[in-house]
């Protein structure tokens, strides 16, 4: 697949029920835009359970190789899994590249909310590689408001029993405990959260395949729910 904006190897969804569906074998480019091996951009009342995706995913921003970009909505994702590979310049995730709320300063009434809800989900794939990036995890790159004037905007991430493997960075990311570049918001599970309010039970990231060592998150080395792991401990 190659596309300016918003493409994904199986549907844009908006609203409604996805179960035992697979996606694998190809690319999704999208030089300029989001990137999802599954779902792209996801909006609305949606639930996924029992499926998984094996593709190649290289966008702007908003890239992950299940969603692209989580945005304004109610979605529940459960026993799901991914691997292949992950591109791009910012937000991007082994399983998902963003969560978002877009506001719009046409209607400043509006309160948006965006909630997710994850369960027994992990991803194995590779996350930024090839090129230096920012807001990057093995398995969620970043949660983030985009807000207009007077728009209330919410986003709530839960995640329960979830873990990423796959190699985070490229060799110029550092992760030692002094020279960890903390503005780039590159991590082990999360990469980073803007205004987010964020819940994780029973998540681990491996520490050595993720080459993160100790930073769970792209800015801190300790988070509640999250526990780094040896190799030896996930098999």
């Amino acid at each position: 697949v190659y596309a300016t904006s918003c493409s994904s190897a199986f549907v844009e969804a908006f609203n409604g029920t996805i179960t035992n569906c697979a996606a694998f074998g190809g690319s999704i480019i999208v030089p300029t835009g989001h990137s999802g091996g599954f779902i792209s951009c996801s909006q609305g009342t949606i639930y996924i359970e029992n499926c998984f995706t094996y593709l190649n995913c290289y966008g702007k921003e908003a890239v992950g190789s299940f969603f692209g970009s989580i945005e304004n909505g109610n979605i529940t994702v459960k026993n799901c899994y991914t691997s292949g590979v992950v591109e791009g310049v910012e937000g991007m995730g082994g399983f998902a590249g963003s969560v978002e709320c877009y506001s719009t300063p046409m209607y400043p009434e509006f309160t948006l909310n965006t909630t997710v809800n994850m369960e027994n989900c992990y991803s194995t794939s590779t996350v930024g590689i090839n090129k230096q990036g920012k807001e990057m995890g093995s398995f969620i790159g970043r949660a983030r408001q985009k807000t207009a004037k007077d728009v209330s905007e919410n986003i709530t991430v839960t995640l329960k029993n979830c873990y990423g493997a796959g190699e985070v960075g490229d060799t110029d990311t550092l992760v030692g405990a002094t020279d960890h570049v903390a503005a780039d918001l590159v991590g082990g599970f999360w990469g980073g959260e803007s205004k987010a309010t964020l819940s994780f039970q029973d998540c681990y990231y491996d520490k050595q395949t993720t080459a993160m060592r100790e930073w769970a998150s792209g800015s801190s080395r300790e988070v509640p729910g999250i526990t780094g792991v040896l190799t030896t401990k996930t098999e």
